[in-house]
């Protein structure tokens, strides 16, 4: 759900506020209530299934926000700043696409490994505190 309707609010709006809504409204609260859950021992099956079906689609609307920025922000100009050989210029975006692909399945190793050992509540703790960080930045930023 999340990769569908972002697309249409990042046509009617821009990347940044997709992503910031996503993280104020969707993301921020669902790590709040893993995190209190945890802490208080008191979560519920729907609650859990709830937040958890709300995870992917904040995990498909950041996806979408990548991907715009890829289409956008890439171009012909940028392109000319890598090392690519110049008939490898239209390719950048593809590129950038494999690459975000490389790096997503790397860190959903590591993470998936972190997960393992640590408590959930330190995880949905650090997933808060990084929801919060990355919003500022990106509102600071303003893509």
């Amino acid at each position: 759900f999340g990769a569908p309707l972002s697309s249409s609010f990042i046509r009617k709006t821009s990347v940044s506020t997709v992503f910031s809504i996503a993280s104020i409204f969707i993301a921020l609260p669902i790590m709040l209530y893993f995190t209190a859950a945890e802490i208080s021992g008191k979560d519920s099956i729907y609650g859990l299934a709830v937040s958890t079906f709300l995870c992917g689609v904040v995990v498909g609307t950041y996806n979408n926000c990548l991907y715009a920025l890829y289409a956008t922000k890439i171009t012909m100009e940028t392109a000319k700043e890598t090392t690519l050989p110049k008939e490898n210029y239209p390719h950048l975006i593809g590129e950038a696409y494999c690459w975000h692909g490389f790096i997503y399945c790397m860190f959903f190793t590591i993470f998936s490994s972190v997960t393992a050992v640590t408590p959930a509540r330190w995880l949905a703790l650090v997933a808060a505190i990084s929801t919060i960080l990355g919003t500022i930045s990106f509102l600071i930023k303003r893509v």
